[in-house]
């Protein structure tokens, strides 16, 4: 076929209903094409009808993310991709900021959950940079921007939180109730107070119960129980996550049954039933694996790695916990990754490698320690710091290891979190076990020490530890 046939199946492709994306071509046919179309002056009004397109396109695609078809639509969106970054970079840097701003609302929840945070960052950022005045379309990219942000910079920064509250006052200004208890849902995250945050909480849930936005509601509802079964509310946890789930299933949509049946499996583990912690945990990845939902799989494989190690399956726990770690840098999740370097740590700890288990648990805390200004999570932190502990009470440095349980239980105490029923006997039996062999005066002074550092403190602290005890040794061996 020649170039120029080529070129008039291309321009008359929309009689077909769909524009053909010019810049996938051969580099020589783009620049023939381009240069035609330009000739014409048909280039801008072809990229034009291309935005257009996909506009609709990707809006009718989104609402199918959230229905039945999620599968399908996933990967409608996969092959569609480039197509529909060519018609963003049109928009949002050409002659349709608003429009393409649409487009990057229409798929941001597609970014997310397949792991493409810095790029939808990017193009949310560059849609509200390119647009002004309070509309609804400025006001869902804000709010959608900051679960990507969130993601990619461990937590809601300050200005983050400056930009949510500005979100609340346009959605109630223009009456858009979903922007309003999306907002109220990424706000609650940088509050501390668990009571405070449930009311925050509690104001997101009857707000999107009121827009009817069932995909969002059952996402709300799944948060709002993490945050009661981390404080160790548990049946209010329960009655949370099964309402999720609920929805999902009578909405038939296997995407959104992921989340709550992976959170239902961990707080079985709380409640230290283990079989069903592995069968819901299961039940859940497999749900994500056929439409390759990576960050939903790496949420539950996580836990279920950490479920393994302390029922001793120490090879399936490996398995699960390097997938985990894979699939969080394969998406970008810093915090994921920091996560999954100290849950390996925690296993090569039982598996008696301790200076794996140093190198790993030392990277994590590294890691974490440039998130502090953004954002505290202390269930992690005072996870890493009783791993940097109970190295240290194999090292018998029994002072030192009281240091870090008093850091690590103050961290605890602080934020109301629970440790599941193993890893709490083991903190527990470590604790005495330092104790036993020092004076009551020296461990409560140590305990106290550790006691009355703050998170900023602690951390650095259990680095200093750890590269002293560790890179000293590792230099003796080497001498």
């Amino acid at each position: 076929m020649s170039l120029g046939s080529r070129l008039d199946i291309l321009i008359h492709a929309e009689q077909v209903g769909r524009v053909v994306l010019i810049l996938q071509l051969h580099d020589l046919l783009r620049q023939f094409a381009e240069e035609k179309l330009r000739e014409a002056n048909e280039w801008a009004a072809t990229l034009e009808k291309h935005l257009d397109y996909y506009v609709t396109w990707a809006e009718r695609a989104d609402v199918g993310l959230r229905g039945g078809e999620q599968v399908k639509w996933f990967q409608c969106i996969e092959a569609e991709h480039d197509n529909l970054r060519v018609a963003l970079e049109w928009g949002i840097h050409g002659q349709g900021a608003e429009t393409g701003l649409r487009l990057a609302n229409a798929l941001w929840w597609f970014w997310f959950r397949r792991g493409y945070l810095r790029e939808g960052d990017e193009w949310l950022m560059a849609g509200l940079a390119r647009t002004e005045g309070e509309t609804p379309t400025r006001a869902y990219a804000m709010v959608n921007a900051v679960p990507l942000a969130h993601q990619l910079h461990a937590g809601v920064t300050t200005s983050d939180a400056e930009e949510l509250r500005e979100v609340v006052r346009i959605g109630q200004k223009l009456g858009l109730h979903e922007v309003v208890g999306l907002a109220y849902v990424s706000m609650s995250f940088s509050v501390a107070d668990y009571q405070a945050a449930m009311a925050l909480f509690e104001q997101a849930i009857g707000l999107l119960r009121r827009a009817d936005a069932r995909s969002v509601l059952t996402t709300a509802l799944f948060l709002y129980g993490n945050r009661a079964r981390a404080q160790g509310d548990l049946s209010r946890a329960e009655v949370l996550y099964q309402e999720s789930l609920d929805i999902a299933q009578a909405d038939q949509n296997r995407e959104w049954m992921i989340s709550p049946l992976g959170n239902l499996g961990r707080l079985a583990m709380y409640r230290d039933d283990s079989e069903r912690a592995a069968a819901l945990l299961q039940q859940a990845i497999a749900l994500g694996r056929p439409s390759g939902n990576r960050v939903a799989i790496a949420d539950c494989l996580i836990y279920l790695g950490t479920l393994e190690l302390y029922r001793a399956e120490y090879d399936a726990a490996r398995e699960h916990l390097e997938e985990t770690l894979a699939l969080f840098r394969d998406v970008g999740n810093h915090m994921g990754i920091v996560h999954a370097y100290h849950c390996l740590a925690d296993l090569a700890l039982h598996q008696g490698n301790d200076e794996r288990a140093a190198k790993l648990v030392s990277d994590s805390l590294s890691m974490s320690q440039r998130f502090l200004g953004n954002f505290s999570n202390r269930e992690f932190s005072t996870e890493r710091l009783l791993i940097v502990g109970k190295l240290a009470l194999a090292h018998e440095d029994y002072e030192e290891a009281a240091r870090l349980f008093g850091a690590a239980e103050a961290l605890r105490e602080q934020n109301g979190y629970l440790l599941e029923p193993l890893p709490r006997a083991e903190y527990k039996e470590a604790v005495t076990k330092a104790r036993a062999p020092l004076d009551p005066l020296v461990f409560e002074t140590a305990w106290g020490e550790g006691q009355a550092m703050t998170e900023a403190e602690a951390i650095p602290f259990a680095l200093g530890y750890l590269q002293t005890q560790f890179d000293s040794n590792e230099n003796d061996m080497k001498k």
